[in-house]
């Protein structure tokens, strides 16, 4: 227990040390409270109004609203784990790592960082949360409601120890730079998936709406009763279920639920600590190199100061698995679009999908003299220009967003047939231009972006870690890259507002003036982004090293 103890009290103590330290990150603390706090205040609001007394419907009413819970609150715990390994990661400082000269034993190791975790700033509040939404069953007895206090804390268990499982797994088991890379990229799958699994859900109630016949207000005419039912049978779902049985009388059901949570956190458990020994017998082991002959890409780019640059920055994009969003976000995110027209009917809404492709695209690139890390030090001894460190990294985006996106109207073409009719051409021509512009916007912005607000990075070698205490830092300042650029693009939004109001959409005349007002638009942004980009980077390249080298410090 004591070393439990001491590791809550040291995660506490690092997180107001940052504070201390940080304006902005006390700042950034007192909005996650705050939101917390507001996420608190709605639970309680939602529990006393659907809570209130009224008719026998009324716990026909909350039964069936227990089935819409066990479904958000499935989709949101997957969500969470997911967020966990693709953004937050396992904080630098308080890794296993860290504690290996100590002495501690796997399993009192593995107790108190899950202990820990347990006792986070986050999971606090997600525990207020959930203990105030459980007030909501407080007309089916107040058993009820104390089972759902019970449950929401298995929630927040269960999340916690799920997520600590897949970090482990995936640090451990994931060594290489190209299994990284894969990795990564099923990572931003699952977290594109839960989006479509309402839907995908919804469709499979009619084949499993006999949830119980035990009970009179346990029936099938509760929506999404079905597959409520399914996912309280996995460990995303089953703590959601427990007041649902208690208030049914279900105590078979209740008992496997409770198994299935009991399962769920001793294989936890189990598979974490088993991470934990492997690391400390297998670190170091896979230390193997080669080296290639040549000059590699250096021999493809100009031979300029600019043109080493762009080497240096399209060799890393091939082997850095942090950038891996870069390549396949998009194509995800226009197949979730192509699948939504196809239910819609008509091809509009998977072309529209390319006009703001290029702003996730270069939120990558809004950090990324973060994400060279030290590397950068190597141009600021060098002597390298600003302006010459800017065109070397558009140069490579730019040409890698145009061809990119043309590939993918050529499919979209191929997929929707709309390359049969004229306006067909000229609705996937247009919406291939309005994204050419956008992504050019987005990529401007990112060049003065990346030399302001810089945020820590993963480690390359753990593109799964997350600095400890930077946590508001990484969710936020990217979110302002995204906004600046609707502002940045805001005088072709005008310009195709206009237009949209003289003609009627889909005429080629006024697809041809929206397109060419994005990409001027695009194109002058790209052009002063460059420009302002390096004047900062020339101003600032001193002051960035030394945040460069307070982010590596935060990484060991």
């Amino acid at each position: 227990m004591n070393e439990i103890a001491a590791i809550i009290r040291l995660r506490w103590l690092l997180t107001l040390s940052a504070l201390r330290r940080s304006v902005l990150q006390t700042v950034g603390f007192a909005l996650v409270l705050t939101t917390g706090a507001g996420a608190v205040a709605v639970m309680i609001v939602l529990a006393v109004l659907l809570g209130m007394p009224g008719p026998a419907s009324r716990a026909y009413f909350l039964l069936g609203l227990n089935s819409v819970i066990v479904m958000i609150g499935s989709i949101g715990m997957l969500f969470a784990i997911v967020i966990q390994l693709m953004l937050i990661g396992e904080g630098s400082a308080m890794t296993p790592q860290r504690f290996e000269l100590y002495g501690i034993g796997d399993s009192r190791l593995q107790w108190a960082l899950l202990a820990a975790g347990l006792s986070g700033p986050v999971s606090i509040i997600a525990s207020a949360a959930l203990v105030a939404l459980a007030f909501i069953y407080r007309q089916l007895g107040w058993i009820v409601v104390l089972v759902g206090i019970i449950s929401a804390l298995f929630v927040v268990i269960t999340t916690v120890c799920c997520a600590k499982m897949v970090v482990s797994l995936v640090t451990t088991l994931v060594t290489t730079v190209r299994g990284k890379m894969l990795f990564y990229l099923v990572v931003i799958v699952l977290f594109i998936a839960p989006l479509q699994l309402s839907s995908l859900l919804s469709t499979g109630d009619a084949a499993a709406d006999d949830i119980s016949a035990s009970n009179p207000l346990d029936t099938g005419d509760i929506p999404y009763a079905g597959s409520a039912r399914l996912l309280s049978f996995t460990p995303f779902g089953a703590a959601f279920r427990l007041p649902f049985d208690v208030a049914t009388g279900a105590w078979v059901p209740l008992l496997i639920h409770l198994a299935i949570l009991a399962a769920t956190w001793t294989i936890c458990f189990r598979v974490s600590t088993w991470c934990l020994g492997r690391q400390r017998l297998t670190r170091g082991a896979d230390t193997s190199s080669t080296v290639k002959a040549g000059l590699g890409d250096f021999a493809h780019m100009p031979d300029s100061v600019s043109g080493a640059v762009s080497a240096r920055l399209f060799t890393y994009l091939k082997r850095d698995p942090r950038q891996a969003m870069l390549f396949v976000l998009p194509v995800i995110l226009v197949v979730a679009c192509l699948v939504q027209s196809r239910t819609m009917g008509g091809s509009f809404m998977a072309w529209q999908s390319l006009t703001w492709l290029g702003v996730f695209m270069m939120m990558v690139e809004g950090n990324g003299i973060a994400y060279d890390g030290t590397g950068f030090a190597m141009e600021v001894i060098c002597g390298v220009r600003g302006g010459d460190d800017r065109l070397g990294r558009v140069r490579v985006l730019a040409v890698f967003t145009v061809i990119y996106l043309f590939v993918l109207a050529v499919l979209l073409f191929a997929i929707t047939g709309d390359w049969r009719t004229p306006a067909g051409i000229a609705m996937g021509l247009g919406c291939l231009a309005v994204g050419i512009g956008v992504a050019f916007a987005s990529l401007g912005l990112a060049e003065i972006v990346s030399t302001v607000l810089l945020y820590p990075a993963p480690d390359i070698d753990r593109p799964f870690s997350s600095p400890q205490g930077r946590a508001v830092a990484q969710s936020v300042f990217p979110f302002v890259h995204i906004f600046g650029t609707v502002f940045v693009i805001l005088p072709a939004g005008i310009v195709a507002l206009v237009t949209l109001v003289m003609h009627t959409f889909g005429a080629p005349g006024a697809t041809m003036a929206i397109a060419v007002a994005a990409l001027m638009n695009g194109t002058g942004a790209l052009a002063l982004g460059t420009w302002l980009g390096g004047k900062l980077l020339d101003a600032r390249a001193v002051g960035i090293l030394g945040t460069l080298d307070e982010f590596a410090s935060l990484q060991k």
